[in-house]
């Protein structure tokens, strides 16, 4: 029996007829143009025939800037756990050389790979996801199962290290696997005659809050008719300095659960709100998946489909509650005093804590950590690592390699005098002091006349920097008036210290 309800989008009312059985909602694989690019719409003198490509591709802020991201025709922005967001690239009309970094596979891919027909790419996954992957029919490639395609640079730091050839990785295709994918959107066979260009309301600016610490920023630039990309305030850019940016920007609202034991977006046999951004205009709709094969379907408020702008898509799948809590400690309690501190610090991707879900608050921070900390709090960009180890104690093929190299190239710290950096040693509060200062870009600063710190004398080496983390309010010292500039930092302190160093504005 036909059910029939009135969905409410953007003040638009859109009529659903029993989705579940697909009665009134049929589904309808959208057209193929053997003279277009499938994925984009865009003229093609002739279309290559290979299969795509899907990447797996991290963007925690430890992960940018990523590489060839520009180059593909889709782009699918997910939520992961601690709040952060990967994507699924696909590439089929441009293949570049190198794509930074790939990592791991998540259930959902599953729904937006397997309407493809071809090939996907991810570091590994857990044993269980893998074999959810391989029973949907899909022809999965990992670097942790040793498929050529794969190479570690000695310029990132683990995990977002693993370099994805797509040149190499699509050479491994299958038989059977050679055909173009089919489309996934329905494009308008012109410029300028897509549906929210054509019919939607002035948009210079689209977001999609993803969580509470990735909120996905689209600004409508009228010069290259295409929306630019940033996360929250800061512009999205590639290696290459290329400014992440797409002709249709496509919001999901979706289903999130917990699965796994991880934040689950569930796509299939499912449908919900949507809003698709072209031309610098939007439309609402709705969107549609009738099951794993088939692509998702966008409809318009008059039941037809929403037909996109020729070139690249990147789509949005966001949550329908993006406050949720994204992080927890086992041996963080909830009154803790340092509480929202630490979890701002995982949420910002700067530490997530140990694999067993500690976060261990009392421990002293090491001085090669410290490195780490301030890199993902920074966010510096277009910075290598040297070929050749700046200090004698610090193995180039270290976890801590890179954070230590940049901390010494930005001159925010120069080790000692016998060329050693001392990597395992704890930091000192005084430290600690001077570092920020260095990392926030030495700020002018006049330092009093009297010490705010009854241990801290006029004359101490580190008087000044610890003078400008009082004056900053990054710090407020003891209640007895001390500082206590020898004892080393502690995790939780350091977690309230770059909070409040974000809220002052000195981040980035």
């Amino acid at each position: 029996m036909f059910r029939k309800r009135s969905l409410r989008v953007g003040g638009v009312a859109v009529l659903a007829l029993a989705l579940v059985v697909g009665a009134i909602l049929p589904a309808s694989a959208a057209p193929s143009d053997p003279g277009r690019w499938p994925l984009t719409g865009e003229r093609s003198g002739q279309v290559v025939r290979r299969p795509a490509l899907a990447i797996k591709v991290d963007n925690a802020s430890s992960a940018r800037p990523q590489v060839g991201l520009e180059y593909a025709d889709l782009v699918w922005e997910q939520l992961t756990e601690a709040g952060m967001t990967r994507f699924v690239a696909v590439y089929h009309s441009r293949i570049p050389d190198a794509v930074l970094p790939v990592r791991s596979a998540r259930p959902v891919d599953i729904s937006i790979v397997r309407p493809l027909n071809g090939v996907f790419a991810a570091s590994g996954a857990q044993p269980r996801f893998l074999d959810m992957i391989r029973d949907a029919g899909i022809q999965g490639l990992y670097n942790d199962r040793g498929h050529p395609g794969f190479f570690r640079t000695p310029y990132r730091v683990l995990p977002n290290n693993v370099v994805g050839q797509p040149h190499v990785l699509l050479s491994q295709a299958r038989a059977g696997l050679s055909a173009p994918p089919p489309a996934q959107f329905r494009h308008a066979t012109a410029a300028g005659r897509g549906t929210a260009s054509l019919h939607g309301r002035r948009a210079p600016q689209i977001e999609a809050r993803m969580s509470p610490i990735q909120r996905t920023v689209w600004d409508w630039d009228a010069e290259s008719r295409t929306y630019l990309r940033s996360n929250g305030t800061r512009p999205s850019y590639s290696y290459t300095e290329v400014r992440h940016a797409a002709a249709n920007v496509v919001v999901l609202d979706v289903e999130v659960v917990e699965q796994f034991e991880l934040p689950t977006t569930v796509l299939d046999r499912r449908w919900g709100p949507a809003t698709v951004a072209s031309g610098g205009r939007q439309i609402t709709g709705i969107w549609y998946k009738p099951s794993v094969t088939e692509p998702i379907r966008l409809i318009g408020p008059g039941g037809g489909d929403i037909l996109l702008e020729p070139g690249a898509t990147w789509v949005n799948l966001r949550p329908r509650d993006p406050n949720q809590p994204t992080q927890h400690f086992r041996d963080v309690p909830a009154s803790d005093q340092f509480t929202n501190y630490i979890h701002w610090l995982a949420d910002q991707g700067i530490s997530t804590g140990w694999p067993d879900m500690t976060f261990r608050p009392s421990e002293p921070v090491e001085r090669q950590a410290m490195a780490a900390f301030l890199y993902r709090a920074f966010q510096p960009t277009g910075f290598q690592a040297p070929g050749r180890a700046s200090f004698t104690d610090v193995n180039r093929g270290g976890q801590f390699f890179f954070y230590i190299e940049w901390l010494a190239d930005a001159e925010i710290a120069t080790g000692w005098p016998d060329r050693t950096f001392r990597p395992g040693q704890s930091i000192e509060r005084q430290a600690m002091a001077a570092f920020l200062y260095r990392a926030a870009g030495s700020p002018e600063f006049e330092a009093p006349d009297e010490p705010t710190f009854s241990d801290v004398p006029r004359t101490d080496r580190f008087f000044f920097y610890i003078e400008w983390l009082a004056d900053t309010g990054i710090t407020t010292g003891w209640p007895d008036g001390t500082f206590r500039p020898l004892a080393p930092v502690e995790r939780q302190a350091m977690a309230a210290f770059l909070h409040r160093a974000s809220a002052q504005g000195l981040l980035g």
